[in-house]
């Protein structure tokens, strides 16, 4: 038959209020628990009344005091004066009580048991002090959460020794049993299922010799300690466990594989036990976890790591958990963080003893290593705890920077190096220099906001090192960088100088020994102008210019003879002549300031505004005859009898012949010897202008072998200008060297003219042929009016 489980009356209570339903075994606790005054014959305080039997026991007086043999009696008197009724419970002298100084002492020789015996343990007591809470007293009703109301666990039993036997220092030991079982259930008694032990025992020994104080203990969970619950009344805190409360200080053990040899030491097959302390955590996750919930923690050597390393987290009251991890391997030593201020390094103040210690500044700060603000790349300043490059170096004692780098708003790192200098304590910094370039570009760009821009200058050879400026118009202490020959200079509007460190254009370069100079958007100048300028004996400058407007490009220049395009008169530039010689050369075009302005090509421009030595060729060619550009505008009359006078001819160029020279044979240029009579009615009269087209002379046939030969590849065919003049002298031009030029585009309405003048003839002896043909139709009807009006008379005749 099973026994029936014992209880404490917490235990009773926790049954009752824990809104559990409660089975007929609770019931059999409960009963059990309590004391029954008929079966137990203890009656607990003496009542004045009551009927007592033989050997009922009551409290009296802080005496147990039995009844005496004999019938039930009802007690009147007090036990104490009812010597007949009543004596003191026995005495076993195991005790010696002094009232007066409240104290009972033991009397045994060596050793005191409370609950001497168990399942195992010898029945004596082993210690000075052997409290053993033995298994059957221990079984208690425990019903998990996850168990049915009708399952039971077996409360686990223990001990407590004080100065066990074979101790060499003073010592106690508590022993816990944790084989607890799982009870069977009712309807599963006969299956009669093996129970499995759940866990063996645990101890804890405590020892304090000369040398130390030890705690030892085998418990999975090692050491705890707690800051316990507040409690204000003493019913409150009976029912506590040890395990309630907040851990303040928890060391662990935990096993880690054997070491390999070493020194040629054998390998232990143990595995070897380290300790780990955790405060303010009860499951510490290193070998030093030190917590704190609302500044965060710090794990030392944690159990996740492989490596030595060192982990500082933030409070986890937050969504990312900020944390600082240094660790060390065979191969680097790593410093990593997610908080997004990254790493900062501060010069401290002087240690004092009073807290706490002064938060660091940005004035005080060393180094900051971070990730950036818009961007995932690494960011480091040194004298600055915001850096706005991926390295940005700010001395502010000298107020200087310099950043590797920089970002722009997007965080988008610039492929540049920046140097800033500062003025005053109260002003921005200014941008001094930066080099810049990007990957997919072909060239690197400078930037400064320096007043005198950039210089590049060869070192006084002297010193080979820049001095400190002594001129009054610098700041004092600036480095005087005008103090060597200037190769190149960059000014604050944007202006370079070549050989000069004072440009007035865009570009402004000056050879050595005043040979002249270059200059590419003059500063006066509004538009881009590009300049040459050259001295001259006069001790002034020719200029030739070249510059852009809105809706043009200008070439200018002040020279007398304009503008000169050459070709090297040798057939390599690199040749023994001269190929930088200007002069040495063959003309190609040259444009004339004379007039209006002349261009020649391949000669220099004589009277004309365009002079072509060779040949043209064109789609079209307008000539400006817009009635707002003409005056005196007079019909065109008697053409058709100067082109009679006018002798066309084929010819070849002559590159050889002079100025004024023809070179044409006079043969080729006399008209027919019968031209003259024919070309006017009488002597000294112009002919009439709509001559008869059978009265113009005609020139002879050529030859038939002349008209069958194949023409040449240089022949061309014209007009003799001397021939023209004679008649339209209108259209030929007379230059200042004596050669004659005829404008063939005005030939045409000279040519139109006599196609009118031809076609006003051809109409007019048209109307007269047709006036002849009606006169003789006239005729011709008038006599078949006659004929027919004899013949019907001579008809009628015969009739009548």
């Amino acid at each position: 038959m099973q026994s029936m489980a014992i209880s404490d009356r917490n235990t009773l209570k926790r049954r009752f209020t824990d809104g559990k339903y409660l089975s007929q075994q609770d019931f059999a606790t409960l009963i059990e628990s309590t004391v029954n005054r008929r079966t137990d014959q203890f009656y607990g305080n003496w009542e004045k009344g009551r009927a007592y039997r033989e050997k009922d026991v009551v409290i009296h007086e802080k005496q147990l005091w039995i009844r005496r043999g004999g019938d039930c009696i009802c007690s009147e008197q007090e036990p104490n004066q009812d010597p007949t009724h009543w004596e003191v419970f026995p005495d076993d002298g195991d005790w010696t009580i002094y009232s007066d100084r409240q104290v009972m002492w033991a009397e045994v020789f060596d050793r005191v048991g409370v609950g001497v015996g168990g399942d195992s343990a010898p029945k004596e007591p082993q210690a000075r002090l052997d409290v053993r809470k033995q298994r059957e007293d221990a079984q208690q009703s425990l019903a998990t959460e996850t168990d049915p109301p009708s399952t039971l666990l077996k409360a686990a039993p223990g001990r407590w020794l004080v100065f066990p036997q074979g101790s060499t220092q003073t010592q106690t030991t508590l022993i816990h049993y944790s084989d607890a079982i799982k009870a069977v259930q009712p309807d599963q008694e006969q299956q009669k299922p093996t129970n499995i032990p759940l866990s063996s025992i645990s101890y804890l020994i405590n020892g304090l010799s000369t040398q130390s104080a030890t705690w030892c203990t085998d418990a999975s969970n090692g050491f705890r300690f707690c800051q316990g619950i507040t409690q204000a009344q003493e019913d409150k805190v009976l029912p506590l466990r040890p395990e309630d409360g907040e851990a303040m200080l928890v060391v662990q053990p935990r096993s880690i594989p054997p070491l390999p040899p070493s020194r040629g030491t054998e390998t232990s097959s143990t595995h070897r036990h380290l300790g780990s302390l955790g405060l303010n955590t009860a499951a510490p996750q290193a070998v030093v976890d030190l917590s704190d919930p609302a500044r965060g923690s710090l794990l030392f050597l944690p159990n996740s790591a492989a490596s030595p390393t060192l982990y500082l987290l933030g409070p986890d009251n937050v969504a990312d958990v900020p944390y600082m991890s240094l660790g060390v391997t065979a191969q680097e030593t790593s410093l990593i963080s997610n908080a997004t201020g990254g790493f900062g390094f501060y010069r401290g103040e002087n240690y004092t003893a009073e807290p706490p210690l002064p938060a660091p500044s940005p004035d005080t700060v060393l180094l900051k290593v971070r990730q950036g603000e818009q961007s995932s790349r690494p960011q480091v300043g040194i004298g600055t705890d915001a850096p706005a490059a991926r390295l940005d170096i700010d001395d502010q004692n000298v107020q200087v920077q310099v950043q590797i780098l920089p970002e722009d708003a997007k965080g988008e790192a610039n492929p540049a190096i920046s140097l800033y200098q500062k003025f005053g304590e109260t002003s921005t910094a200014e941008l001094t220099a930066a080099i810049a370039t990007r990957a997919e570009a072909t060239v690197s760009g400078w930037q400064t906001s320096a007043e005198r821009g950039f210089v590049f200058q060869q070192m006084s050879p002297a010193t080979g090192q820049f001095t400190a400026c002594q001129e009054e118009a610098e700041p004092p202490g600036e480095s005087n960088l005008l103090q060597g020959r200037t190769h190149l200079a960059i000014r604050e509007q944007g202006f370079v100088g070549i050989g000069t460190d004072n440009p007035h254009a865009q570009l402004e370069i000056i050879g050595d020994g005043g040979k002249g100079q270059f200059l590419f958007h003059v500063e006066t100048q509004p538009q881009p102008r590009f300049s040459i300028c050259t001295p001259n004996l006069a001790d002034s400058t020719q200029t030739f210019a070249l510059a852009t407007q809105i809706a043009q490009a200008v070439l200018s220049t002040d020279t007398v003879g304009g503008f000169q395009f050459m070709a090297p008169s040798i057939p390599s530039l690199y040749g023994e002549a001269d190929a930088d010689d200007l002069d040495n050369g063959r003309q190609l075009v040259t444009i004339s300031p004379e007039g209006r302005g002349r261009m020649g090509i391949g000669r220099p421009p004589r009277d004309y505004a365009l002079d072509v030595q060779g040949t043209v060729q064109a789609r079209a060619v307008y000539a400006d005859t817009n009635a707002d550009q003409v005056r005196e505008v007079k019909p065109l009359f008697s053409t058709l009898w100067k082109l009679q006078n006018l002798s066309p001819v084929t010819f070849e160029w002559n590159a050889d012949v002079a100025p004024g020279e023809t070179g044409v044979p006079e043969a080729a240029t006399s008209p027919p010897s019968e031209r003259s009579a024919d070309m006017s009615n009488e002597a000294g009269a112009e002919p009439d202008p709509w001559l008869d087209p059978e009265t113009l002379p005609h020139q002879a046939e050529p030859e038939a072998a002349e008209a069958n030969a194949a023409p040449s590849p240089d022949q061309q065919i014209g007009l003799l200008a001397h021939q023209v003049a004679e008649h339209f002298p209108q259209v030929v031009k007379t230059a200042s060297d004596g050669s004659q030029s005829v404008a063939y585009p005005s030939l045409v309405p000279v040519l139109v003219q006599a196609i009118n003048e031809l076609n006003h003839k051809h109409h007019k002896d048209v109307r007269q042929l047709e006036t002849q043909i009606e006169q003789q139709a006239n005729r011709i009807a008038l006599l078949a009016i006659v004929i027919g009006a004899w013949a019907a008379i001579a008809f009628l005749k015969l009739l009548f």
